[in-house]
């Protein structure tokens, strides 16, 4: 039971793990995200120059902030102390990410160095890009200069532990770890965004092996590998690969398939039954991942997958001793102890039926040069609050925009601003109401506008009820030498305000998207009939409310889309369930 106890304390402190670790940087204002999931790291495959290995090795991203740097932990490389070896020289690349990762390293690199190495490197080995990149989609590449001279040469980076292909991080093959060194944004919570086109999709879950021991490879060219595992409720199978697959050299010829079946009883009453989905893999190259794509989505329940050998190649999958997600694994029908290192992706039902339409309360206000642009938080007036009564669960609230001063740009406005938003059960009147200690709370420092902008969401929703939201700039005091101070500006809804004895505000309307539970008539009146209006005016000692210049846009024409909305109930369910990369 000890031994139990303990394998299973290391698979979820390894999970744990595998969400992507994020350290704050010693240069003030930046992290390090790591997509590596522990400190050891075991080699991966071997770049080189000759013809038994790959040319290049890389990755693909979505970065949510800006990044100035990227490392890996450590790498591996030939050594002139061994005979017939010799040095390596590997260029790294940056690229703007294009349509795949094969179309991306065929641009123009927007950062390449150059560097040769004849030994292990057990630090990190860092590239100082020298400026910010801005956020979005960028592809890095480890590639081989050297040539091929007859010498043993060769390059290899740490293979990761977890494997977030498709989602967050792309691979050209094996997945590997490496750091980027993003700016700071307190407004975020993943510094690595989903890629584009998978929005739709849950997280990759891959089957982590406790022990970590490597049991070998099985080809599936005699016999058949058969896996019985469980998809789970809500979710739908979308995809199966196997890491690293093995060809043993071989070259060509190597075909593989996977059928999958509704488990039924036993493994021979079930693979007489129908197929429910397939995919197939042509040309497997050694030690590449093989994506197996099904042509049909396969619902939650306990499922049989069966890979065999299609053609007279050599295909196989790699295994370990122990899985946590596996429930057995079989070889002509009979189980064995061979768990092969599989990943599986899953899409939620909802989003496979298609996302519902959201709740619109109030649409589509123009933004014109000059036009004031939202309710301004600043000073005396360093809130803005807002009520409403749900009917049903409350599972998050959201700016779609927001301004702010900016002490830094083309056109300085002020120092940042320091704001709370802070998220208030609604209690009889105002002074009850914000004795209270808020439900949710969270702290954000804002170095210019933000769009988008700002997202609180809560792992567990809240019951229906009546709630105060309200947004306080907490530096308002502040006074820069230049005689100015922090503000944050919220944004305006349209002239048609939302129903009075639902929504309340402060002072003037401003937009807030509520996420909650998708429903008809998710927004209510007051349950008790009480005046929420008055549970939202700040407090001061002038009942006047002062009157501020309106901050203005700095483009021509700016449209802005300012709603409450509820989102779908399928949509809410994978915000709240996102893992943090």
């Amino acid at each position: 039971m000890k031994k139990i106890i303990a394998v299973l304390l290391s698979m979820l402190m390894l999970l744990a793990l595998c969400a992507g670790a994020i350290a704050v940087n010693a240069e003030d204002g930046y992290v390090a995200v790591n997509t590596y999931s522990a400190a050891f790291t075991v080699p991966g495959e071997r770049i080189g120059p000759s013809s038994d290995r790959v040319p290049n090795q890389g990755a693909y991203f979505n970065a949510a902030s800006a990044f100035n740097k990227i490392s890996i932990p450590r790498y591996w490389s030939s050594n002139p102390g061994n005979s017939g070896r010799g040095d390596i020289t590997v260029r790294f690349d940056l690229f703007k990410f294009e349509t795949d990762y094969a179309t991306s390293i065929k641009g123009t690199a927007l950062y390449s160095k150059e560097f040769t190495t004849n030994k292990d490197q057990n630090a990190p080995l860092e590239f100082d890009l020298g400026k910010n990149f801005e956020k979005g989609c960028y592809a890095i590449s480890f590639s081989v200069v050297s040539a091929d001279d007859g010498l043993i040469r060769y390059f290899v980076l740490p293979e990761t532990n977890c494997d977030y292909s498709d989602i967050r991080i792309g691979f050209s093959s094996i997945t590997f770890g490496f750091t980027v060194n993003f700016v700071e944004d307190a407004s975020l919570d993943k510094y690595f965004a989903r890629l584009p086109g998978t929005e739709d999709l849950e997280e990759i879950e891959e089957f982590v092996f406790a022990d970590n021991q490597d049991a070998g490879a099985r080809k599936v060219n005699d016999a058949p590998l058969g896996v019985r595992f469980t998809v789970p409720a809500g979710k739908e199978l979308v995809s199966i690969t196997a890491l690293r697959s093995p060809t043993w050299t071989e070259k060509e010829n190597n075909d593989m398939k996977v059928e999958l079946y509704a488990w039924n009883t036993d493994y021979s009453t079930t693979v007489a039954g129908n197929v429910i989905a397939s995919a197939e893999v042509v040309g497997d190259v050694d030690n590449a991942d093989a994506v197996f794509a099904l042509n049909n989505r396969v619902a939650a329940g306990e499922v049989l997958a069966v890979f065999s050998a299609t053609n007279s190649g050599s295909v196989g999958l790699y295994g370990a001793n122990f899985s946590a997600y596996i429930t057995e694994a079989y070889v002509n029908g009979e189980s064995v102890g061979f768990y092969p290192r599989i990943s599986v992706k899953y899409a939620s039902k909802e989003s496979a039926q298609g996302p519902e339409e959201p709740v619109v309360t109030y649409t589509n206000m123009q933004i014109g040069e000059g036009a004031a642009i939202g309710v301004w938080v600043k000073g005396e007036s360093n809130t803005a609050s807002a009520a409403f009564t749900t009917a049903g669960g409350l599972n998050g609230i959201a700016l779609g925009i927001y301004w702010a001063s900016r002490a830094q740009g083309d056109n300085p406005t002020g120092p940042e601003a320091t704001w709370t938003a802070e998220l208030f059960e609604y209690k009889n009147d105002a002074e009850t109401t914000f004795a209270q200690a808020p439900l949710k709370s969270v702290a954000v420092t804002s170095v210019a506008d933000n769009n988008p902008a700002f997202r609180m969401e809560f792992d567990e929703a809240l019951p229906a009820g009546t709630y105060v939201v309200r947004f306080t700039v907490t530096n308002a005091d502040y006074v820069d030498d230049n005689g100015k101070s922090p503000y944050l500006v919220l944004p305006l809804p349209d002239k048609s305000a939302p129903d009075a004895d639902k929504f309340a505000f402060s002072g003037e309307a401003f937009n807030l998207i509520v996420i909650g539970e998708s429903m008809d008539g998710y927004f209510v009146p007051n349950p008790a009939n009480v005046s929420l209006k008055a549970a939202v005016q700040p407090v001061t000692d002038d009942p006047q409310p002062v009157t501020e210049p309106l901050p203005v846009t700095g483009d021509v024409s700016v449209t802005m889309i300012a709603v409450i909305a509820v989102l779908a109930a399928g949509a809410a369910m994978v915000f709240m369930k996102k893992r943090a990369y």
